[in-house]
């Protein structure tokens, strides 16, 4: 992906969600930090095999797991960033990520940090 295709999808992205925020106010910008938050927290623990298990799970194709199977220095943030870009996660569900850490018993991760976030966000439904 080049620059300006990336500073392009963070301006749409921004955009979405400020246009989101404007139309319900009760929601701020605590909480999209707080979802980045989430995400970074989940994306650290994660080790390179539990990505690619991961990859594997969500039956991403070959080439992106392949992408984050050599990323040796950041493979949970690949995944995440790949995990967004295809809707698997977003801001009011991760569930999906839920599932998938349930099925490869990463258990530790999923009850630290994705079932207290889901069942935060889960308060608004």
């Amino acid at each position: 992906m080049t620059f300006l295709r990336k500073v392009e999808c963070l301006s749409v992205s921004f955009f979405k969600t400020c246009l989101f925020l404007s139309f319900f106010p009760l929601f701020s910008f605590a909480f999209v930090g707080e979802f980045a938050e989430f995400l970074v927290s989940v994306a650290v623990r994660l080790t390179n095999t539990n990505c690619v298990y991961l990859a594997n799970y969500f039956n991403f194709p070959p080439p992106v797991i392949e992408l984050v199977r050599r990323d040796l220095e950041t493979p949970g943030i690949t995944l995440i960033n790949i995990m967004r870009e295809r809707n698997v996660i977003n801001m009011h569900d991760v569930t999906g990520l839920q599932r998938a850490l349930s099925g490869l018993e990463l258990n530790d991760i999923n009850e630290v940090l994705v079932i207290p976030y889901q069942e935060r966000i889960d308060f608004f439904r």
